[in-house]
């Protein structure tokens, strides 16, 4: 999928069909998404009714985030007056919710579109008080979700990127944050290349998911320091992940209903010390010092990507160690879901790290751990770019 595009925050490019196209479905057949508020539409067409008309109500299908999504308008032009058209959408218009530090240092939940923010209590159109005070928090949007989203009405200019602070989407976590230990195979190949070589045995391919937890507090946002703990360790390494956001409660969920407890997806590096965990043989210590969980920069609804197809690539300092897709996980999204949730009962907020693939800084001979100074930039496909650097 294309790299997410907007022409500027209220425009939307569509190819649209003839003018005078009309549908004979009613407008329930479409989902009302949270692009309705989009109030101008640039046209690719043949036909000579220009470009830049104002649409008076939008309504996309259910995934209208990617290419190829029917758009119906209501179009008003100088040439042809009202009509109603369609088309199709040209550009992706990912909608990406982040927590973030405005100029007063409060935080807010924000929506992010291009290169800019708007503080989400400033673009839901909503009576409900109650809902309305949820809305700073993130977990209060998760939770009620259902209920902003079509409320979603952007207006005026948000505010450049560049003069706030991106937090974790999460920052100050109260759920669970699980983990899954080699859900790549080719990942699995390099940690147990040393069994290969000795011809001790086969790459060790799990049968079942492994599932471990990282601490709460270790979490950081976007651009925020990873604090070397020297004292302890000397072979810090990173490992590029895709994160599942839990968006419904539940317990025994099966494979089949999995995908809809899942509201969305971020990016989360499961920073880990690789002599504690080996020391340890369980994984909690190595994997949960100070600032050991960059994650960020923002969570984008299930509705607007597939998390079980995208891209996932880390680099440090410029060089691109891992290269893979979502996709080649061994255990997959619904997968995980119903084995932790077998006996766990999984809560509005709760962190799933999918696991990473090949090219860990351990995978390499030499192992190429992490030193202070270095700079690591892992980039998912549809979410955006998680960056730290090694203090």
């Amino acid at each position: 999928m294309a790299a997410p595009i907007l022409l500027n925050s209220t425009t939307l490019r569509v190819h649209c069909l003839h003018p005078h196209f009309c549908y004979s479905s009613s407008v329930s057949a479409f989902s009302r998404c949270s692009y309705s508020s989009i109030s101008k539409v640039r046209f690719d067409t043949f036909s000579s009714i220009g470009i830049n008309h104002i649409i008076e109500g939008s309504y996309l299908c259910s995934r209208a985030s990617f290419p190829g999504s029917l758009l119906m308008l209501s179009v008003a032009s100088a040439m042809q007056g009202r009509f109603r058209s369609g088309g199709f959408v040209q550009e992706d218009t990912i909608l990406r919710l982040a927590t973030y530090l405005d100029a007063e240092a409060q935080s807010n939940v924000g929506l992010i579109f291009g290169e800019a923010i708007w503080p989400l209590k400033d673009v839901v159109d909503l009576q409900d008080d109650f809902v309305m005070d949820k809305i700073n928090d993130m977990y209060g949007v998760i939770s009620h979700w259902d209920t902003i989203q079509p409320k979603i009405a952007l207006k005026g200019d948000g505010t450049p990127l560049s003069l706030v602070k991106l937090q974790a989407p999460l920052p100050k976590p109260t759920g669970a944050i699980m983990c899954i230990g080699k859900n790549y195979a080719d990942h699995v190949k390099e940690v147990d290349t040393w069994k290969v070589a000795s011809g001790i045995a086969a790459p060790d391919i799990p049968k079942h998911p492994i599932v471990f937890t990282k601490a709460p507090q270790a979490v950081i946002g976007n651009k925020d320091p990873i604090i070397y703990p020297s004292a302890i360790s000397s072979q810090v390494d990173y490992e590029a992940e895709l994160a599942v956001i839990i968006g419904k409660e539940g317990r025994g969920i099966t494979k089949d209903s999995a995908m809809s407890h899942v509201f969305g997806y971020t990016i989360l590096n499961d920073v880990t010390a690789r002599d504690l965990q080996k020391q340890h043989q369980q994984w909690f210590l190595g994997k949960s010092c100070d600032t050991f969980c960059p994650m960020g920069p923002c969570i984008v609804p299930a509705s607007c990507i597939n998390g079980q197809d995208l891209q996932i690539q880390c680099w440090v300092n410029g060089e691109l160690r891992q290269n893979g897709r979502t996709s080649q996980m061994i255990f997959s999204i619904p997968e995980l879901i119903e084995t932790i949730s077998a006996g766990t009962t999984l809560k509005i907020g709760d962190v799933i790290a999918t696991g990473t693939p090949a090219g860990v800084g351990s995978g390499f001979n030499p192992p190429k751990h992490l030193s202070p100074g270095d700079i690591i930039r892992i980039s998912i496909e549809g979410i955006g770019i998680l960056e730290n650097h090694v203090k």
